[in-house]
């Protein structure tokens, strides 16, 4: 039997995501990126977040208003040719290390 998992709203299906969850984010070089769940993220709250992402920058995803919003830990990208790795650091004021074809942005304690 099928499950329905429809939701009537962006703020909605971000019920089940708490603190330190780890959130994968679709999108590829400029198609895709979910908006409306990431903007629905971000208004639920939650902290100490690992997002996985092809870049957590491209200029039309808005998971960097989550970095800035200091409700992301740790950032993994899957393709280093959109990580800005500069970038990420000015955003977060946290170290970033490229190893092995991903980018892990490591946050500083979060109070």
């Amino acid at each position: 039997m099928a499950i329905d998992k429809r939701v009537d709203c962006a703020a909605t299906a971000m019920d089940g995501v708490g603190d330190g969850a780890t959130v994968l984010i679709s999108g590829f070089g400029g198609a895709g990126f979910p908006n409306a769940l990431v903007a629905a993220l971000r208004e639920r709250g939650p902290r100490d977040l690992t997002l996985v992402v092809n870049s957590a920058t491209h200029k039309y995803s808005l998971t960097h208003e989550l970095i800035e919003a200091g409700m992301v830990r740790r950032v993994v990208c899957a393709l280093l040719a959109t990580v800005d790795a500069a970038e990420l650091r000015e955003r977060t004021g946290a170290p970033v290390a490229i190893a092995d074809d991903c980018a892990v942005l490591v946050a500083p304690e979060l109070d």
